[in-house]
């Protein structure tokens, strides 16, 4: 987690580490008051949550947050919350160029439309990525940004997960459908 400053306390960043419990404390100095928003940056290896990936990072592949980030004052008046989703089904698929070779860094996104909650990954090398959905009606796009930000977003398709261990057919998305819209 870190929290980080607005206004004129802009600059001022603290960051603290959830315990097997969930519970995190972040340390400002006491002469501190404002507002600060608060924000999971990572997961930790140690987390019950937590799969270690193959590059030694780690990731909550099974779970996806429902609330990640929150806007607090000090002083503090009610506990920040932040929390995750078990997943009810996968969506499993591949971004892939023309030749079928498989695309990196291209963001898939599925976002929740009932409460607009995300589920998203960015494909590594091979282009594969796994999403991890629960309950309700999602839509699925993939994202790329040019070298100036701007995005370039492809076709949205949507899935309906309405039971836990739902499967669903590979997805494949052409990168060539990435265009500007």
């Amino acid at each position: 987690m870190a929290a980080e400053g607005q206004g004129n306390l802009s600059g001022i960043r603290s960051e603290g580490v959830s315990d097997q419990d969930g519970n995190f404390y972040i340390y400002l100095p006491k002469e501190i008051n404002g507002t600060f928003n608060v924000e999971i940056v990572a997961v930790n290896c140690t987390s019950n949550i937590a799969d270690v990936q193959p590059d030694g990072g780690c990731q909550a592949d099974d779970h996806f947050t429902v609330n990640w980030q929150a806007e607090a004052a000090i002083p503090q008046t009610s506990p920040v919350i932040f929390s995750y989703e078990r997943a009810a089904a996968f969506l499993e698929g591949k971004v892939v160029y023309q030749d079928g070779n498989g695309a990196s860094e291209v963001l898939v996104r599925a976002t929740r439309i009932s409460d607009e909650v995300t589920s998203e990954k960015v494909t590594p090398v091979g282009g594969g990525f796994k999403l991890p959905l629960g309950i309700g009606t999602w839509e699925v796009v993939a994202v790329r940004f040019m070298p100036d930000g701007t995005p370039l977003i492809g076709e949205t398709r949507t899935y309906e997960v309405t039971q836990t261990g739902q499967t669903f057919e590979e997805l494949v998305i052409p990168y060539g459908e990435i265009t500007e819209q």
